[in-house]
């Protein structure tokens, strides 16, 4: 079998056994069509768009009328575009096929070259000589160590001339770096590339741009023998070219495939490549995994109903034989939810100068619903074809296909300057347009509003990332809403600066500032969840918190911790003595996270007076910290900071190890009766393992679960109860108490407390503090603890500082008081002692 006949029976191999035979020919890739052509359909369509709606409203008199034209006219715009599209790929492919019968017959030319010089002395220098692409003999040189550091020219061909403008004489025994003295400017490293293929001789072939000559090559590359290496450079300059040209024409393209109501489809036989634009996804249901169209025509009847199977590859191989111009058939298309859709199909044939089919293209359109109208489509191309005759791109120059890398570049644009979550644009996107609007010298008065989420990462670690992500995605829609896409950014996680520059005086910055508390004070519905969300601000202005983006930032952020500080849900400027706060809680931080490895904690106890049975019977335990360097820290200045670095997870922990070994301590000292109160963080509470925590420790310390009590602050149960709720009533089953601190404080209704799963109600201090006569204050502590005693609660006053409170609350009921009257906290070896003088 000679060769062109292996040729033939390798192409007819390739198609399915049910459909027809056909010869491959030379690999190439043909999808894009030339700008031209999408500016004539975009061009076109726009025309028919604006011309068809004026001419329906002309002669349509009635609503139902323009309603019918209109309908007529968006078919009409469906054929013609599927027409249009089709035509402009099967002329694209004609004229590759003619570039191609040009390529074969140079080719021809030189395989008579090459047998005219086979049997001469000089054919090796002959038919490098007459190559067409430009070709050298080299010799690597290297150095001491071995690594290659130049190379020589050995031999050189009229094309290697003719592609550098030096001639044989000037190359021949000179060196690279002699004949190229910017070679240090270079891009590509030609001396190590070319010197490895000449030490291991595996050859190399890839595409560089090289400086010294200005222009694009494909270079070939082997190793001959070793230390001598061959370059063969192909020009492909006008390629590249080329190439950018087809890459701005396919975005082109797929603006009309995907503005198209028709499925469009193209298959290249050749090469077993395959094209459907996503109107296949939304037609049928299916997703992109599901469909593998490599082997769609072997998979047709999957797809097609039984019943019309037959009759579509009866006019589809009648199509391929060449009997009809056109391939048109209505047949039934399975969809992902099994139903089946009745679609109208048409399409046509490419063929080359043999006769042999190469590329089939066309369009699906969903006709269900509309068979019994019968919708026959015929459309004339011969207008088309010789309108773009002109054309005359060939194989080479499309050889190369450059969607892939087009799609990349756009999206490391994007990546670069637009956040993926959001698409709003990031830090660096605001750093540019900073100093862009400061060289313009355009909006003089600027300022940062730096936002930041209050208490996210307990979202995220509550509800899930996915829960966070979509509250960051509301969140930067509700800026966008309030200031616009181009001055809002996001920084990352949940971070955002807003940028003002249209403001007159610092009270349209509060304004904006206010805007965004009230905006995300609204309530998300998420996951079919209610969230409740608060942001802190913190406010720079130029130039006099910062000259510099970086300054203005560092500024905001500080001012931003400030507002947290003070509280959340707050707006806060920037002033420079903010500058010392930052730096104390930095310093804190810094000695707080080796606090607990150096043993700086301990413990106090205040104790808890019972005014029925005048006894001490318990006490609550309260952290100090002892740092060498700070001396003694208040609670209030580390207790927040513990929080959100969640080192307070580990120190709570060692509270309640060191709480519970101590009131068991006492009970081993006869004082049996006395229980143990311990405060308990929301970041506790919501690891998963916190019930088996608790239960460890009790395990470890032998503490009967009864005399341990858990201390929760009112607004951590209101905010997360969905969350703890479980965990609350499981400690509870297993006899540990739960006490509602701080109450009155938050935002719970005195019904709501039947509902939650607490043991003690602890009145806040607050409310203590104003009991001096029977004044209004006086009324609502009473009412507390007449409700509290209703619903069967141990009510505990905190902050009792004096007798006439004490005989207050004994009057109304309230069973313990905790306070500075009884006892200030005290260590530990003073308990004792204490309990003994009582």
């Amino acid at each position: 079998m000679n060769d062109e006949s292996s040729r033939v029976h390798e192409k007819q191999s390739i198609l399915p056994k049910w459909s027809f035979s056909f010869s491959f020919i030379k690999k190439y890739k043909i999808t894009n069509i030339a700008l031209k052509i999408s500016l004539i359909y975009l061009l076109s369509g726009a025309l028919w768009v604006i011309l068809s709606d004026r001419a329906v409203y002309m002669i349509a008199a009635d609503k139902e009328m323009i309603t019918f034209i209109s309908m007529i006219k968006g078919w009409l715009y469906v054929f013609i575009t599927g027409g249009l599209i089709f035509f402009l790929i099967n002329s694209h492919l004609k004229k590759v096929i003619n570039a191609e019968i040009k390529m074969k017959e140079n080719y021809q030319e030189l395989i008579k070259v090459h047998n005219k010089l086979v049997d001469s002395q000089e054919f090796n220098a002959v038919i490098i000589d007459e190559m067409i692409n430009a070709f050298a003999l080299h010799r690597i040189k290297l150095n001491e160590k071995g690594e290659p550091f130049d190379y020589e020219y050995i031999e050189i061909n009229r094309s290697f001339e003719s592609f550098t403008g030096l001639k044989r004489a000037d190359v021949i025994g000179k060196s690279y770096k002699e004949l190229v003295p910017k070679s240090d400017t270079e891009t590509t490293d030609w001396i190590g590339i070319f010197g490895k293929v000449a030490i291991t001789r595996v050859p190399v072939t890839f595409e560089s741009h090289t400086k010294a000559f200005d222009k694009w090559v494909l270079v070939n590359v082997y190793s001959p023998k070793k230390y001598c290496f061959i370059t063969v450079f192909q020009d492909i300059s006008e390629i590249k070219r080329s190439e950018e040209q087809l890459r701005k024409s396919e975005k082109l393209f797929r603006l009309a495939t995907e503005g198209s109501n028709d499925m469009i489809w193209d298959i290249d036989l050749i090469n077993r490549k395959y094209f459907v634009s996503d109107r296949c996804y939304d037609l049928f249901g299916y997703k992109k995994v599901d469909i593998e169209f490599e082997n769609i025509i072997e998979k047709l009847e999957d797809f097609i109903h039984p019943e019309d199977i037959e009759m579509a590859k009866e006019l589809f191989i009648e199509h391929l034989e060449g009997n009809t111009p056109l391939y048109s058939c209505e047949f039934r298309i399975k969809c992902k939810n099994g139903n089946y859709k009745w679609c109208f199909c048409r399409g046509k044939a490419l063929f080359d100068t043999e006769g042999e089919v190469i590329r089939i293209a066309g369009s699906i359109t969903d006709v269900d619903g509309k068979k019994n109208n019968e919708i026959k489509l015929k459309a004339s191309y011969s207008e088309l074809e010789a309108t773009y005759k002109e054309l005359d791109l060939t194989q080479n120059k499309i050889r190369k296909q450059y969607a892939e890398l087009l799609e990349y570049q756009e999206k490391l644009h994007k990546n670069a300057y637009y956040d993926s979550l959001t698409d709003l644009p990031n830090r660096l996107s605001l750093y540019e347009n900073f100093s862009r609007e400061l060289k313009e010298k355009t909006n003089t008065n600027k300022a940062f509003l730096f936002i930041d989420v209050d208490n996210f990462k307990l979202i995220n670690d509550t509800l899930g990332h996915v829960v966070g992500d979509k509250l960051i995605i509301r969140i930067g829609e509700r800026l966008k809403a309030l200031f616009g896409r181009e001055r809002v950014y996001r920084l990352g996680g949940d971070e955002f600066i807003v940028c003002c520059n249209d403001f007159a005086r610092v009270e349209r910055l509060e304004e904006c500032a206010a805007k965004i508390l009230e905006s995300i004070r609204i309530s998300f519905e998420i996951e079919n969840s209610i969230l409740h969300s608060t942001v802190s601000i913190g406010i720079s202005v130029y130039p006099k918190d910062g000259e510099s983006a970086d300054e203005l930032m560092r500024s905001a952020d500080i001012a931003m911790y400030r507002a947290k500080a003070l509280g959340k849900n707050k707006y806060v400027f920037y002033s420079d003595e903010m500058k010392e706060i930052v730096r104390e809680r930095m310093l804190i931080e810094k000695h707080l996270r080796n606090a607990l490895r150096n043993d700086e904690f301990l413990l106090y106890y205040q104790p808890q007076f019972d005014l029925e049975r005048d006894e001490i019977t318990g006490f609550e335990a309260l952290i100090r910290w002892n740092n060498p360097e700070l001396g003694f820290v208040s609670p209030d200045r580390f207790i927040g900071i513990a929080e959100e670095t969640h080192l307070i997870i580990s120190i709570g922990a060692w509270v309640l190890k060191t709480a519970c070994v101590f009131i068991n301590n006492l009970h081993k000292r006869g004082y049996s009766n006395l229980t143990i109160s311990v405060n308990v963080s929301i970041l506790q509470l919501m690891q998963e393992n916190f019930v088996d925590t608790v239960m460890e420790v009790l395990d470890f310390t032998k503490l009967d679960p009864k005399y341990l009590e858990l201390e929760i602050t009112e607004s951590i149960l209101m905010e997360s109860y969905q969350v703890i709720h479980s965990k609350l009533y499981n400690l509870k089953k297993l006899g540990v108490r739960v006490a509602l601190d701080d109450f009155g404080r938050g935002y719970s209704s005195l019904s709501y407390l039947k509902q939650l799963p607490i043991d003690t109600l602890k009145i806040d201090k607050t409310f203590i503090d104003y009991i001096t006569s029977e004044d209004k204050c006086d009324n609502i502590t009473g009412m507390i603890v007449k409700i509290g005693r209703e619903m069967k609660l141990n009510i505990i006053a905190e902050g009792v500082e004096d007798k006439h409170q004490m005989d207050y609350l004994k009057k109304h009921g309230c069973q313990k008081i905790q306070g500075y009257l009884i006892s200030k906290p005290m260590a530990s070896e003073k308990v004792i002692e204490f309990i003994a003088e009582f």
